[in-house]
This record gives C-alpha cells, structure tokens and sequence, in this order.
C-alpha cells in the first residue's frame, strides 16, 4: 500500500464497496474521500469546472447519506476533485475503512 503523502486520512474505494455522489446533474461513483475532499469518476470533465460550486448528497453503502457543498478544485480526465465545504465526520471516514478492510478480506 502506498504511504499518503496528506494531511487528512483518504480512504481508496474498490469498486464493489463505492458511495455515490448525488449532483443536480447526475450520480458519480466516489473514488476517494477525506474528511474534507471527495474525488470522483466522470465521463467528460467538460461539465465542471474549476472553482464552479456544487451541491448534493454523498449516499454511502450502508445507507447513510450526508448533505455536501463545496468547490471544484480539480479536474482532470477521468476524475474530479471537490473540496468540501463542511468535513465528513473522521468516525464515519475511519468506518468506512475498516468496513472496506473487512469486506476484502471476507470475498
């Protein structure tokens, strides 16, 4: 496993154990997420822009969903990068990583 180089702890998604990001403009799958970041697979980047504010839920796969709010801060081919503007609580990010550690062990 790679040694992050961050701040916040980032918790990776396999793809069978992924939340989604719920937008106006459509549902994503989560690739990452810290407390205060989300990244995000797209099909065209073309729809978001840097410094363009976003609004949705983060609906997780056992169900809980979380409002969020925040600024595009990156965009790149395949991926988009939201800085949010309320953090997603460290429990829930820690839970979401044993769950992940769990579930790849038990497949």
């Amino acid at each position: 496993m790679d040694k992050q180089q961050r701040e916040l702890f980032r918790v990776e998604f396999p793809q069978f154990y992924s939340p989604s990001l719920h937008l106006e403009d459509g549902r994503y799958d989560v690739q990452d997420l810290s407390e205060c970041c989300v990244r995000f697979k797209v099909e065209a980047t073309d729809t978001f822009k840097v410094t363009e504010n976003v609004y949705g839920i983060i609906r997780f796969p056992d169900d809980d969903i979380y409002d969020c709010s925040g600024t595009v801060v990156r965009v790149s081919e395949n991926n988009v990068i939201i800085e949010l503007d309320k953090p997603i609580p460290l429990p829930k990010i820690k839970s979401e990583h044993l769950t992940i550690l769990y579930q790849s062990v038990t497949v």
